[in-house]
């Protein structure tokens, strides 16, 4: 999976077990589990630039001040770009590719939406983000997704990855069809990880949550030249291959949204 999809999501899962602990009282708060640099900054539009105005320079202190803003809880939102020219699946190894990715901020207010950009830098030789606020107390978007129940998208993903492994396998593409089988596994308690094994906060999620993400982890073959994008048939087989496909990437983020949004700690509609 493309690092920057990850780090949203883990972005919320923390975001929502840390907001958990402070509503609580609790006093144990793990820091955000990430070796990159990530601030985050006010944007405004002043014609015909944006300006950037710091909010705040770590994870722990954006989520304090979010919290004194109101936050209730944090929701991921994706929306695909409906690109003709080229599919998300494919566009996804580009920065910026792959459809719109926000970290979704629940206020009674309304819902603040902060998108990340990654910049690399080449004095220090590693990706520097940081989350911009792009709209502010702003009415929530809307999403098919929203209504979509971890038990529909189980059992869709289950089916659709029965149909991935039985391609691959027909067209001499052992390898695929095995980690297809694999993700398929993971949708079940003999390929989920061990109590042990799964990391905190995916730990607190339901277990049909974490099934989710076991196999959307597995399942993700979206990358450049090797990957599953890398494949071309003939004829109908070619047709079949980027319909299988374009589906399987839809069903991967529609898995996502559904198990990260489960971690919020008020019931959102």
């Amino acid at each position: 999976m493309q690092e920057s999809i990850a780090q949203d999501m883990h972005l919320i899962l923390w975001g929502n077990a840390v907001l958990g602990t402070m509503a609580t009282g609790e006093p144990s708060r793990q820091e955000f589990p990430s070796s990159l640099p990530v601030n985050f900054v006010d944007l405004r539009k002043e014609n015909p630039s944006w300006q950037e105005i710091p909010y705040a320079p770590d994870p722990m202190t954006w989520l304090e001040h979010l919290r004194g803003e109101g936050a209730e809880a944090l929701q991921l939102f994706y929306e695909a770009s409906q690109n003709p020219e080229i599919p998300d699946r494919i566009a996804v190894v580009f920065p910026g590719g792959g459809g719109h990715w926000l970290v979704e901020v629940v206020k009674s207010t309304g819902c603040d939406y902060w998108r990340s950009r990654w910049r690399w830098s080449e004095r220090d030789q590693h990706w520097e983000v940081a989350y911009g606020r792009i709209l502010c107390n702003h009415p929530r978007l809307a999403s098919p997704m929203r209504t979509t129940r971890p038990e529909t998208i189980h059992a869709e993903l289950l089916t659709h990855l029965d149909r991935m492994t039985e391609f691959a396998a027909n067209h001499d593409q052992e390898t695929f069809a095995r980690t297809f089988d694999l993700a398929r596994q993971m949708l079940s308690s003999r390929g989920s990880l061990t109590e042990a094994e799964t990391p905190w906060p995916v730990s607190r999620l339901a277990e049909i949550c974490q099934q989710l993400l076991s196999a959307v982890e597995v399942a993700w073959v979206f990358g450049g030249m090797g990957s599953w994008n890398d494949l071309t048939f003939s004829g109908d087989s070619q047709t079949e291959y980027e319909t299988l496909s374009d589906t399987l990437y839809q069903l991967l983020n529609t898995a996502i949204v559904v198990a990260v949004n489960s971690s919020a700690i008020v019931p959102i509609s």
